[in-house]
């Protein structure tokens, strides 16, 4: 009840918050219109009370015409550091308002033109200051050839940005945006569509530097369609509190940063789409947004049976979720209220999802002797969630703001699973596995007879299922507060607090049947319980940081944080009696009564876990160069106690940790910077590893805890490089990252030869590490049309852990080395887009344990492609894949081609209308191959996936400018 209580309350909250967002306020400027381009703070940050305005007008120099468009920049004095931009409208006139007293450069840039820099200084007696007009230059590379300055550049670099223009890149009619990310040069998406951007994973989608959908940062790129964005911007992203303080810490995001277009951002947009197929697939979405300057709302549905996540799309899709076949519902609100002191984002959104899974493993365990396991499981899930959050940043005056951050989230879903396994010490054959489908029909309980067995070495079988049910709910509620000294504007204290409460409550009813062919104790085991876990927590945490300004350039950091949290959880286990057992004991997977306790399989755990941290650091800003060096410490304790059997117990840890911090950003040129950095992060023990019980209830994979388990400890360094030549269009980024955890957790396992069976428990070992490198170029080959784009990665890392064997503990080491390269070509112009692509990726897995034997994989593809469109509104796309895989278990070495294609043709005028036919995987081949290396073995697992369809779609487009527009 007192959950509930609480979720009420914060709903209370939410729901006045959404409410009052849409009064007009007497107090607020309805007219802010100035947003940012690679900086997200409002211009001139909160420094003096006094607020100017600087103005003019852009034109081109020969013909006096107004230019609109023009990047306008203000960056601060001395140390040029980013204050905000705009760009001009259609007569070429710009506006900075809500500008600090000080000195600045005005920086002019335009495609073409020669950029321009202009000194302003602002003083208190005259708050605006008029440009007048500025007269841009042609650039003199690009005179001669004039073709060459109507087209963007695909990438350019402003300060420790990545800018791709939207319109280097075509894409088909009625795409999102997700088809244009997956045209940008070094950028990958994997089955889950997680986004790479030159090696490093994205987190967060911004639209104009603002959060969008804060409950899922993915829907802006399935539901905003390519013709409303002008550019996207990649860059790292400090945290909110880093933001507001000027101390960095270890909550850096990699961001994709939506701009839309200026002429977009008035009145009414939107679309309706829908599609029926073959194989009964289906699609249905809606988009509706009101955009009016800087303030929007979004509403969106989405419903379709094609495994197209995140809110689907339209138009020409096929970034899916390439596991199981999934059944998904959407609806989601979002809106964005922003004025001069107050700007209030918030998000609602409800999902709903049926999937069926199928996954077939094949795994080699690396053991004294070496054993082998294939597998197959079923599953069967419906999952609904509802969630909500709002960002509200309040800016009280010019020295102090205010930000807060509530949200809720409740999810309630079920899961049936079924399973079939074999395991084996079967010798390979031509590198293979021994193939085990012929015994692991789901749907069928036929046991291996025992010469079948003793022909194929065969350890144990097992077969079972089990059926979940479940309800999760988290709410919580942070808030920060900043402030600046009004005697100098670089000293400031923030403060921040975050509270969260949360549960989850789960019954999982469990059959499982094992039959063992080594082993003369013990020819079979049966498990059959109901267990029932209630989980709950709570947790906070307190920050601090201050900044002393030394001098305009040095300063003195520091800052503390002390985290809470405590955990409750029972774990009730059920059994069924010896009679009911008997009767159920070879019925596969049924739900049979189970209602006696078991006491010694039933535990009740408390666990409080306190965090504290002290950071000191020194930092500089210069004109080129910027950097901080400091000190942790770290002090981590955690108390745990626990019920097991009627018996009570305690297990107190405590633990202290120390490392350097460090921070460099040194800038070569305007386009050329490298940032190099260092930090450590805490990470602590699940819960029901520090309890010394044992949990039986696979007898193939039993597993202990362990009460003096450690927190871990991670060491992390990373470089990076950022080069761009605007006059060859030129782009580099190279990076190198460097990883090593003490005290890392990894289970020490002891192996049983007779029953195949597996008891491991968590422990501490040093030795972790990992190492990887990444380079991205992208180059333009002749003066217009072609270019040629290159990703190359490589990594190495070393997986310790222990295994029991004979009663002697020996260290057991995996060692995975990876090599990728990737090349692609891609000729434009303003009809035809062709891209022709190649990858190799090589994976390379020994271990101590298998006589030195590694297991090599390679995987080859060829991308092609193809993109024309016709005079007449008609479109035509094409992109086939083909891929070679070597090295793999069990039969699943092979090749395949997935090729899709479009035709589409759009009416009216305005073309509001397309009509598309796509056809998706015309040869019937697509299949996800997944292969995971760990310390103890390697995996390949292959999904059941959504296949050959096609599908007709009617997709209509329509806006609403207002009659000034």
């Amino acid at each position: 009840m007192r959950h509930l209580n609480l979720i009420k309350v914060n709903l209370y909250f939410l729901l006045l918050a959404f409410f009052f967002s849409f009064v007009e306020i007497g107090h607020l400027q309805a007219n802010s219109s100035v947003f940012s381009l690679t900086s997200h703070e409002k211009i001139g940050g909160a420094k003096d009370k006094v607020k100017a305005v600087i103005f003019g007008q852009v034109i081109e120099d020969a013909s006096s015409q107004p230019l609109s468009q023009v990047t306008i920049q203000l960056l601060e004095l001395p140390d040029s550091s980013f204050v905000g931009g705009v760009t001009t409208d259609a007569k070429g006139d710009f506006s900075l308002k809500n500008i600090s007293i000080g000195k600045y450069l005005v920086r002019c840039s335009y495609i073409g033109m020669r950029p321009h820099e202009q000194i302003v200084q602002v003083f208190e007696k005259q708050p605006r200051v008029n440009l007048q007009t500025i007269k841009l230059l042609p650039d003199e590379y690009m005179i001669d050839e004039l073709v060459v300055t109507a087209e963007a550049p695909e990438v350019t670099m402003v300060e420790d940005t990545l800018v791709y223009a939207a319109s280097a890149y075509r894409t088909p009619p009625g795409a999102m945006v997700e088809e244009l990310i997956k045209k940008l040069p070094g950028a990958e998406i994997d089955e889950e569509g997680n986004i790479v951007i030159n090696g490093k994973p994205i987190t967060k989608i911004l639209v104009d530097g603002k959060e969008f959908f804060l409950n899922d940062p993915k829907v802006a790129l399935k539901n905003l369609p390519v013709e409303m964005i002008e550019k996207i911007s990649a860059y790292d992203k400090t945290s909110d509190m880093a933001k507001a303080s000027g101390i960095d810490d270890e909550d850096d995001e990699a961001v994709l940063d939506l701009t839309i277009k200026p002429e977009m951002k008035k009145g009414w947009l939107g679309k309706v789409n829908g599609g029926i197929g073959s194989s009964d697939r289906y699609a249905l979405n809606g988009m509706l947004n009101r955009f009016k300057g800087d303030d929007h709302m979004t509403i969106i549905y989405n419903r379709n049976n094609t495994n197209d996540m995140g809110f689907g799309g339209g138009g020409y899709s096929q970034w899916q979720i390439k596991q199981g076949q999934n059944e998904k519902q959407e609806l989601g609100l979002d809106f964005m209220r922003d004025r001069e002191k107050l700007q209030i984002n918030g998000s609602v959104s409800w999902a709903r999802n049926d999937r069926i899974k199928n996954l077939d493993a094949l795994n080699e365990i690396y053991n004294a002797k070496t054993n082998y396991s294939s597998s197959v499981n079923r599953d069967f899930s419906h999952d609904n969630d509802f969630s909500t959050s709002f960002k509200i940043n309040w800016t009280i005056d010019s020295l102090t703001s205010v930000l807060i951050r509530p949200n809720i989230k409740v999810s309630k879903g079920r899961s049936t699973q079924q399973f079939k396994s074999v395991s084996s010490y079967g010798a390979l054959v031509d590198n293979q596995f021994v193939n085990f489908n012929q015994f692991t029909d789901i749907d069928s309980l036929n046991v291996v007879e025992d010469a079948d067995a003793d022909a194929l070495d065969l350890i144990n079988q097992q077969y079972g299922g089990n059926h979940i049910e479940k309800d999760n709910y988290r709410t919580a509620l942070s808030a920060q507060i900043n402030r600046r000294w009004a005697s100098n504007k670089y000293r400031s204290i923030t403060l921040s607090v975050d509270g969260n409460v949360g549960g989850n409550n789960s019954t999982n009813w469990t059959d499982r049947h094992v039959y063992y062919y080594k082993s003369t104790d013990t020819p079979r085991s049966d498990r059959l319980q109901r267990l029932e876990n209630e989980n709950n927590n709570y947790s906070y945490r307190l920050r601090m940081a201050y900044n002393e300004p030394i001098t305009e350039h040095h300063f003195l950091q520091f800052s503390y944080g002390y985290n809470y949290r405590h955990n409750k959880q029972d774990r009730v286990t059920y059994m069924p009696t010896e009679e009911v057992m008997a009767q159920y004991l070879d019925a596969f997977y049924l739900m049979v009564p189970m209602d006696s306790i078991s006491l010694d399989k039933s535990k009740f755990i408390l666990n409080d876990y306190y965090n504290q941290d002290f950071r000191m650091a020194y930092k500089y800003k210069g004109k080129s160069v910027r950097y901080s060096a400091g000190f942790t410490a770290s002090s981590q304790k955690s108390v745990t106690s626990y019920t097991v059997g009627g018996l009570e117990y305690d297990a107190p840890q405590h633990v202290w940790n120390y490392s350097p911090t460090f921070d460099l950003k040194y800038r070569f040129s305007k386009r050329s910077a490298l940032r190099v950095n260092y930090r450590g992060r805490t990470s602590q023990p699940n819960i029901l590893s520090l309890i010394p019980t044992t949990d039986d209830s696979n007898p193939l994979n039993i597993r202990m805890g362990n009460p003096d388990l450690k927190p871990s400890y991670s060491q992390n360094l990373s470089a990076q490089y950022t080069m761009f030549h605007p006059k060859k269009r030129i782009s580099v980024m190279a990076a190198l990252y460097y990883s090593n955890t003490q005290n890392s957790i990894v289970n020490r396992t002891t192996y049983d030869e007779a029953t195949g069976g597996r008891t491991s428990q968590p422990i501490n070992i040093n030795g972790n590490w990992n190492s990887a490198g990444h380079l991205a170029l992208n180059i333009p080959l002749g003066p217009k049309h072609f270019s040629l784009s290159s990703n190359s990665s490589a990594n190495y890392r070393e997986m310790p852990s222990y295994q029991l064997i004979n009663n002697e503990t020996v260290k057991n080491r995996t060692i995975r080395t990876g090599l990728s390269q990737s090349l692609k070509f891609t000729y434009r112009n303003d009809e035809l887009d062709i891209g022709l692509g190649s990858g190799i990726t090589y994976s390379k897995a020994a271990n101590n344990l298998v006589d030195n034997q590694a297991v090599e994989t390679q995987k080859y593809a060829i991308n092609n492609t193809f993109q024309y469109t016709f005079p007449n509104s008609l479109s035509f796309s094409s992109d086939a894949t083909m891929s070679i895989r070597k090295g793999f278990s069990g039969g699943l070495d092979g090749h395949d081609v997935v090729w899709n294609m479009q035709l589409a043709y759009s009416f009216f005028k305005e073309r509001q209308l397309t009509m598309t036919i796509q056809s998706f995987d015309l040869l019937h081949q697509q299949n996800t191959l997944i292969r995971n290396t760990n310390a103890f073995q390697s995996s390949d697992r292959t999904y059941d996936v959504v296949t050959a369809y096609w599908m007709v779609k009617l997709i209509y487009r329509f806006h609403f400018f207002g009659k000034n527009s």
